[in-house]
């Protein structure tokens, strides 16, 4: 992972705030009543920013960025934190924070910024070629194979190891973190957002989750719609 670099900007920033996103996640994980689950939680608030030409990503803890979607600002006394080609904008006790005119972007650049707080994810099957040497995010939608039990990392993370039936092929996929930890049942039909990949060491291909991934049941939510349906119906 490369290091990041910093540097103070006098020079204030004319920017628009497109797009905040909140997440609410395991942070720490623990063994309980024969389970892992989670034990805390952390709050996470984040936003692009974007001049028109560049992105700048604000990350805080909790609810709040001091900036608020569709709106425009500068930007004084800041500090940009350059790390896995992403420019981060690192709020501090001396950064002033004005709201000013809108600022009106092209739409490629509005588009851009969205997409790197909510990143596409491309549906795939299994039988595309180089797909597991491929960048980007995937999307699984399948039936549950065989679900293997949480297992714990030396850092506490859990993972859980599961197989998917995606079209003609039987495809493995790890989840990890709060992902891991719900309850997953052999049959289900289910869709993976967000997975990117990997090659294992006997040189199979593996799906694993990342911090954007989703998981639908689908077979529960019809069954959940059916049973609304029925008590709909008896007392009709």
């Amino acid at each position: 992972m490369a290091s990041p670099c910093s540097s103070t900007s006098n020079a204030p920033l004319r920017c628009k705030c497109v797009e905040t996103r909140t997440t609410h996640k395991g942070s720490t994980f623990i063994f309980k009543e024969k389970e892992v689950k989670i034990d805390t939680y952390n709050t996470n608030t984040q936003c692009v920013l974007s001049d028109g030409k560049d992105m700048y990503m604000v990350s805080k803890s909790g609810h709040d960025t001091n900036f608020d979607a569709g709106l425009s600002y500068v930007i004084k006394n800041f500090v940009l934190n350059f790390r896995n080609g992403r420019k981060n904008l690192l709020v501090g006790p001396q950064t002033l924070i004005f709201r000013t005119a809108p600022l009106d972007l092209p739409e490629e650049a509005e588009t851009a910024a969205r997409e790197a707080l909510y990143p596409l994810s491309q549906q795939v099957t299994g039988e595309e070629k180089d797909l597991f040497s491929r960048p980007g995010f995937f999307t699984l939608q399948g039936k549950i194979k065989t679900v293997r039990r949480v297992r714990m990392t030396r850092s506490q993370i859990p993972i859980r190891d599961i197989s998917i039936m995606c079209g003609q092929h039987i495809l493995d996929v790890s989840l990890w973190r709060d992902e891991a930890v719900t309850n997953h049942n052999e049959g289900d039909e289910v869709e993976l957002t967000h997975l990117h990949t990997s090659i294992q060491a006997n040189g199979r291909g593996k799906f694993n989750s990342s911090h954007h991934t989703t998981v639908k049941v689908q077979n529960r939510i019809l069954k959940h719609i059916s049973c609304l349906s029925r008590q709909v119906l008896c007392t009709s």
